[in-house]
């Protein structure tokens, strides 16, 4: 859900001219992406999660990326090492280093700790009532952009109406109205199981197969922020399961 935030983020320094745009080479900002096929990957590829790069992304791997990113202290040098592997821009591949390597962007090109451009530009301006708090990867180290943003499930709330609002809370526009559009459209690329994906915008979760599209937050164990605008509706979620424990009743099996 942290991912979606982030996205937020890149779209209102694209509109104050920090970020020169969506398909501005992640170089600009992140040296050790100057050369070789890593020159080729943009802002949009990272929130598109179609990097190419050579990221494991396993919640079982004890040895994966993933799981450094969470347990390690260097998350700098994890994600400026991955390799490119594939061609950016063609595969929907969900890789948590995209969304990191999308932190340290908001930070170079900013100039702000990526805590601080949050509070400024987002939570001190949604009406929320409690702080924030963001992972680190170590004492005075770099925020977890990936994961990891605690705060209460009526603040979360208030992100979720403002995305149902497309970017606006109480008539001004927080985040631009033209990356909230942006946002949500789902790019021609086939998904890992080779088919189209209408599941995932610009780091934000879709369901656009009915009557009433669904933009969403999800959290790996299970928490959800839902907007469904047609309903004006949003809900949250503090769960800690996808899927319930359940077993059906002998009256129903046949």
């Amino acid at each position: 859900a942290t991912k979606t935030f982030v996205s937020l983020l890149v779209g209102i320094a694209i509109e104050e001219g920090k970020i020169k745009s969506l398909d501005e080479p992640v170089g600009t900002y992140i040296p050790e992406f100057k050369e070789g096929e890593k020159s080729k990957i943009t802002v949009r590829h990272l929130l598109l999660m179609s990097s190419g790069l050579d990221w494991e992304e396993s919640g079982k791997n004890p040895l994966s990326d993933n799981a450094e990113s969470y347990y390690g202290t260097d998350l700098y040098g994890l994600v400026t090492s991955q390799k490119a592997i594939e061609k950016p821009g063609v595969r929907f591949n969900y890789q948590s280093g995209n969304s990191q390597l999308l932190g340290f962007i908001i930070e170079k090109a900013t100039g702000a700790d990526l805590s601080d451009y949050a509070y400024n530009k987002i939570w001190s301006k949604i009406g929320t009532e409690h702080d924030a708090y963001w992972s680190l990867d170590k004492e005075n180290g770099a925020e977890k952009a990936f994961c990891c943003l605690y705060g209460t499930s009526r603040d979360f709330g208030r992100l979720g109406k403002m995305i149902l609002q497309e970017g606006k809370w109480n008539g001004k526009q927080i985040v631009p109205l033209w990356y909230m559009k942006e946002m949500v459209k789902t790019p021609a690329m086939k998904t890992n199981e080779g088919v189209p994906n209408y599941r995932y915008g610009l780091h934000i979760w879709t369901f656009t197969g009915g009557a009433t599209p669904v933009y969403y937050c999800r959290g790996i164990l299970g928490q959800y922020i839902l907007s469904i605008p047609s309903k004006n509706l949003v809900i949250v979620r503090t769960g800690s399961k996808r899927t319930p424990d359940f077993v059906l009743p002998e009256k129903m099996k046949t």
